[in-house]
């Protein structure tokens, strides 16, 4: 038998299905509070050489990893590049269209045809949004 509970997100309040008992958070604060866990388990000096220890062994291990990520990245969204390069010459706006903060600006494209055409929001919001078109297309 699967379980499936409704449960309601620590975070926003959201009721969402559960698969499992231990669930906390629904799926769109999920990101910003895992985020939120990780930065403050990395202010444990332990912690951060642990981490930075792995980094070094896969650095080690897959040298050209990042640069050719990159390079297929380029290739497969050439119109993503020329959007992010055109809108980067125009200056952000002094807070978050959604929550009005002014801290960790970012720009969001809604339309990569429309280069010029793009919002200033926080880092939290401009992922709520990705995640929510990401739900969207599937």
């Amino acid at each position: 038998m699967v379980y499936k509970k409704e449960h309601k997100c620590e975070s926003c309040g959201k009721i969402t299905i559960a698969r499992t008992s231990l669930k906390r958070f629904c799926g769109d604060c999920k990101v910003i509070n895992h985020n939120k866990w990780r930065k403050e388990w990395l202010k444990n000096p332990e912690n951060w050489e642990r981490h930075r220890d792995q980094l070094i062994v896969a650095r080690q291990k897959y040298p050209e990893t990042k640069q050719e990520n990159q390079k297929r990245y380029r290739k497969r969204h050439p119109e993503k590049i020329m959007a992010q390069k055109m809108a980067q010459k125009i200056p952000l706006k002094k807070e978050c269209g959604i929550c009005k903060t002014e801290k960790r600006l970012e720009r969001h494209h809604w339309d990569y045809n429309k280069p010029l055409l793009f919002s200033t929001l926080c880092k939290e919001c401009h992922t709520i949004q990705h995640i929510k078109h990401f739900k969207e297309v599937i």
